[in-house]
């Protein structure tokens, strides 16, 4: 890999090989419409909703490109997310690696609880702790 290719990356070496993290759903109490335009809302979280994602590193044999293999409640991840999650690495400043990720959750897909927000967090807990990377809350 060229380090051109990636400018930001840092020299993080993998700290755990697995690791399993959590993300809780969320319920807006008010404001649902209006914050889609910018106006503030009113939210509480969901702690008894969440959902969980396990991810594995896996080796990577020299030349070979990163793979993300990505079980979403059984089903195989779309190509577009696997995209994602390797994008989330470059941003993070790791550098791209093999993954096998599932995930299991207790929030109802489309409902309006945050199920996509709370793969997101939980996929970046598990990149950033797998090497270290303190993140904000």
């Amino acid at each position: 890999m060229s380090e051109n290719q990636y400018p930001n990356l840092r020299t993080s070496s993998f700290v755990v090989p697995s690791v399993e993290t959590t993300a809780c759903g969320k319920a807006i109490i008010v404001g649902e419409h209006a914050a889609v335009y910018g106006a503030h809302a009113v939210a509480i979280p969901l702690h008894q909703m969440r959902f969980r994602f396990h991810m594995s590193q896996r080796p990577l044999r020299f030349g070979q490109a990163p793979e993300v293999h990505l079980k979403l409640a059984g089903h195989e991840g779309s190509p577009r997310l696997q995209a994602v999650v390797i994008r989330a690495m470059e941003l993070l400043g790791i550098e791209p690696f093999s993954l096998d990720g599932e995930t299991h959750s207790t929030l109802p897909i489309g409902a309006g609880l945050g199920s996509s927000a709370t793969l997101c967090v939980a996929v970046l807990r598990a990149l950033s702790q797998s090497h270290n990377l303190p993140i904000s809350r």
